[in-house]
This record gives structure tokens, C-alpha cells and sequence, in this order.
């Protein structure tokens, strides 16, 4: 039976305020806006005004994916930096 935890899988590694992070690729800012970008791209392209707009609506929530992802950095780097202040 397969386990039903979802692996995350680390994608690269950055820095964030002088730290190094690791991001797994659902966190990862870029590759949503990226996303987003390739959505509207389409979208252009699109004559059918239904389709249009509904692959302008996935941009939208590609959008809201990546800045839910930096809030998610920038939690996790103050939240960090708080436990090493801590620790000192």
C-alpha cells in the first residue's frame, strides 16, 4: 500500500537573508509565477473569450500560489531567526 505523506523534493538551494534555504518545488516562488507567465501566454493566444478567461483566472491563482509561497519563506526566515536568537 502506498503511503499517503506526499514526498517533497528538493528542488535547489538559496539564500535568504544571508541563510541558506532549502526550497522544495511547491514552495518555490519562481516556478509559480513561471507558471503564471506560461498561462497568460496561452491565454493571448486564445480567441474563444470563455477559454481566454479561464486561463487568465489559473494565471490569477498561479499568482496567489507564489505569493503564498514568499509569505512562507519570509515566516520560516524570521521564525529561524527567532529560534538562533534563542539559542544564543
Amino acid at each position: 500500500m502506498k503511503s499517503s505523506r506526499a514526498s517533497v523534493r528538493v528542488i535547489r538551494a538559496g539564500h535568504l537573508d544571508g541563510r541558506a534555504v532549502l526550497m522544495a518545488w511547491n514552495c518555490d516562488p519562481k516556478r509559480w509565477c513561471d507558471r503564471a507567465r506560461e498561462m497568460r501566454s496561452i491565454a493571448a493566444k486564445l480567441k474563444n473569450p470563455q477559454a481566454k478567461a479561464k486561463m487568465l483566472r489559473v494565471a490569477a491563482d498561479y499568482e496567489n500560489i507564489a505569493q503564498t509561497a514568499i509569505e512562507r519563506l519570509v515566516l520560516h526566515a524570521h521564525s529561524t531567526s527567532r529560534l538562533e536568537k534563542r539559542k544564543q
